[in-house]
């Protein structure tokens, strides 16, 4: 992957995508499968905001069934088993525990219905190549097997627990990222750290973005026949910038989640207190815990959790689970982010927790707005792709070209051919018997098919593929291959998206010093730069205590 907005500039689009999180990745890969010329346009990190900001989930919403979204629940369960399908090594099947309090007989016989809808609704979960990702229906559990699977619950008015099963992505960052991987390799042109701070109209219609190359300080006119705001949190913010007037109304709504100890033995738990509901999630060894829900009208450029945001949290968890009462000091890292949510017409509630996850494809010439634009708005995670092949199928009815189907329903990302995965891992683990296993399993994770190129990003040093610190699952290489290969330009790019190293708190001093050095040999950074990048990772780890 190569950076050059210059080279950019040179050149007409058939579509110019802005914003680069789940959503503008898909569309970019849709379309550039699709013989479509793209260009793909990000201010910050690909994939650094809402879509790094998740539960880690990629499931159907069980919840939804409440409101009756039953075409939402379809769409998000169908969705579920292609990224299983096309993403093998970085989505996997969950099963999930919701413990059954004081309920009676009526809400167990509701809880019933509800769970066996949800399973007949997912009823292709089957049609999986790999078998173990494949998902069972539902059971109800006695109150005592419950406990016995997951001893850390709560068991003053336990009636029994019901077991579901739902998906989990081990890195939505990487996930997004191999998007884009796939674009790149159909011919797109991508940048990061790339604003977008201006359009160009002839006759009403959009026909440039003036990009501001927020590494250099340069401007670049991109030019295309059609352009995507794919924002997410901030679409209204680009539609007025665009047409002067947004066209919809943008609810934000934030989201916490903590990072603690492991709580659970096997099992993500779905927890519900009053009206509100949460997870926690296995996750690396770890507890995930998610999320809050709450309006949001602040600045959008940086989203953190405050101290009151994770007490609060904790104290719901402690509700639920008081057999292991959490403390700020239990805390490893924690991380927030924004919903971005269509304002529909009939809903008056003030909660954001009520309030659709549906996404729209606008199509501003259609609304008699200016020409040549098309917002993606709304949507969750797990519909992303399905948003995407929405955004180009109207691309391809606008622009007059009949080039192809949708083909990412069924075409394995870049590092989605791996066959069963439990298999390519077994293989991989023998092929580079000298690397250690831990090692071997997370550059499988993150990079699928693609590991072979990562472990020859060492070029045979061995030093490169050794563990950064006692019992650390991540060794140079990985780092090497993100800048070299996956345009990671600051130290915070390879901490947080290209690899997990900091995602489940502060590494030590000596990981962070070596990575920055890694990094200042690589792209020439002085000592100053190698400081100023130091302390803006450290800023990404919140300290409560």
């Amino acid at each position: 992957m190569k950076r050059d907005l210059a080279q950019m500039a040179q050149q007409p689009f058939d579509l110019v995508i802005i914003g680069a999180g789940a959503t503008g990745a898909f569309t970019a890969w849709d379309a550039a499968l699709r013989g479509l010329r793209v260009a793909l346009i990000e201010k910050g990190d690909f994939a650094h905001a809402t879509s790094a900001s998740s539960t880690k989930l990629v499931h159907g919403g069980l919840r939804y069934l409440k409101g009756l979204d039953f075409a939402l629940v379809r769409e998000s369960l169908a969705e579920r088993r292609i990224l299983s399908q096309i993403a093998p090594h970085l989505v996997h099947p969950l099963p999930f525990m919701l413990p059954v309090y004081n309920a009676g007989w009526m809400n167990r016989l509701t809880l019933e219905a509800g769970l066996t809808l949800y399973d007949l609704l997912s009823f292709d979960r089957g049609f999986l190549d790999d078998p173990d990702k494949r998902m069972p229906r539902h059971q109800m559990i006695s109150r005592h097997k419950a406990i016995g699977l997951e001893p850390n619950l709560g068991d003053v008015g336990l009636e029994g627990a019901f077991i579901y099963w739902d998906g989990q992505m081990d890195s939505p960052e990487r996930l997004a990222m191999e998007a884009i991987i796939g674009a790149v390799e159909y011919g797109a042109s991508v940048a990061n750290r790339s604003e977008v701070t201006g359009f160009t109209l002839e006759s009403n219609r959009v026909t440039a973005v003036r990009v501001s190359d927020l590494e250099s300080g340069q401007s670049y006119d991109i030019r295309g026949r059609l352009f995507v705001n794919a924002t997410g949190a901030s679409a209204d913010q680009m539609m007025t910038l665009a047409t002067g007037d947004s066209a919809r109304t943008i609810i934000r709504s934030k989201g916490i989640h903590v990072i603690t100890q492991s709580l659970t033995q096997s099992h993500a738990l779905a927890l519900q207190v009053g009206d509100r509901h949460l997870f926690v999630v296995p996750w690396r060894g770890h507890s995930l815990i998610g999320t809050t829900d709450t309006a949001y009208d602040g600045p959008l450029d940086r989203i953190v959790p405050t101290r009151e945001d994770v007490l609060d949290l904790l104290s719901v968890v402690n509700q639920t689970m008081p057999k292991t009462p959490m403390t700020l000091s239990d805390v490893k890292h924690a991380y927030a982010g924004l919903r971005p949510l269509v304002e529909d017409a009939g809903d008056e509630s003030s909660s954001t927790y009520s309030k659709s996850r549906k996404s729209e494809v606008l199509d501003h010439e259609a609304e008699g707005s200016v020409a040549g634009l098309i917002s993606a708005l709304g949507g969750k995670w797990t519909t992303s792709r399905h948003v995407a092949e929405q955004v180009v199928d109207l691309a391809e009815r606008k622009l007059s070209v009949w080039a192809a189907r949708g083909q990412t329903k069924w075409t394995p990302l870049p590092g989605g051919q791996t066959g069963r995965f439990s298999s390519f891992l077994d293989r991989a683990c023998k092929r580079y018997d000298m690397i250690d296993p831990k090692i071997i399993a997370a550059l499988a994770r993150d990079h699928g098919a693609l590991i072979h190129d990562v472990i020859a990003s060492a070029n045979g040093n061995a030093d490169l593929l050794r563990p950064l610190s006692d019992g650390n699952e991540y060794a140079m290489v990985s780092v090497i291959h993100a800048i070299r290969h996956e345009m990671a330009l600051h130290l915070d790019d390879i901490l947080m998206r290209r690899t997990g190293i900091g995602t489940l708190g502060r590494p030590d001093d000596a990981v962070i010093d070596a990575i920055a050095d890694m990094m200042t040999g690589e792209l020439g950074w002085d000592q100053a730069r190698r400081q100023k990048e130091i302390d803006i990772a450290l800023d990404r780890f919140p300290v409560f205590n």
